[in-house]
């Protein structure tokens, strides 16, 4: 029989290798327990794998590397396995210009979007920053207030234009 020592309970997640220089020990962590979905555990970075984890096998061009966070405090009722999703602060920034990601397009190797003016949508070639999974920064280009087109023009229908679902505005936070 084998009883878990629940006192160095951690939890584990991945990143890719383009955020693995940012993450280092010590650096703060949220966790969100999907059985727990209105409580955010704090903990932080215990432990960062030194070699790509080998069950990413099937792609070797997507390096992905374990990454151990350990709670600020022990709390009742975690299980080994549980589940969830790990937030790192890699950086803490304030009256940063972001859009929506969607905003954001490339080709050949340059970034812009459509920001829309007289109700039309002007190509505006970008320099983007920082990104999380829904927010670009945006280190030029763009000014705040400006509203940016969610989808290329040409890839809109008729009976969508003009719906606010297809405009972001650029902002700070």
């Amino acid at each position: 029989m084998i009883i878990p020592d629940m006192t160095t309970l951690r939890f584990s997640t991945k990143v890719y290798e383009a955020e693995y220089a940012e993450v280092k020990k010590g650096l703060k962590a949220y966790i969100k327990l999907k059985n727990r979905p209105n409580e955010v555990l704090h903990g932080q970075v215990d432990e960062i794998g030194v070699l790509p984890d080998p069950s990413n096998w099937y792609n070797r061009n997507i390096k992905i590397y374990s990454v151990y966070i350990k709670l600020d405090k022990q709390i009742e009722g975690l299980t080994p396995n549980m589940t969830g999703e790990v937030e790192l602060e890699l950086a803490r920034q304030q009256n940063v210009l972001q859009i929506p990601i969607s905003a954001i397009f490339t080709k050949e190797d340059k970034q812009y979007c459509w920001r829309v003016i007289d109700g039309k949508g002007e190509k505006v070639e970008i320099q983007v920053g920082r990104s999380n999974d829904s927010r670009v920064e945006i280190l030029s280009g763009l000014d705040e207030g400006d509203k940016v087109m969610l989808i290329e023009p040409e890839d809109i229908s008729s009976d969508n234009q003009g719906k606010s679902t297809l405009v972001g505005t650029a902002g700070d936070n």
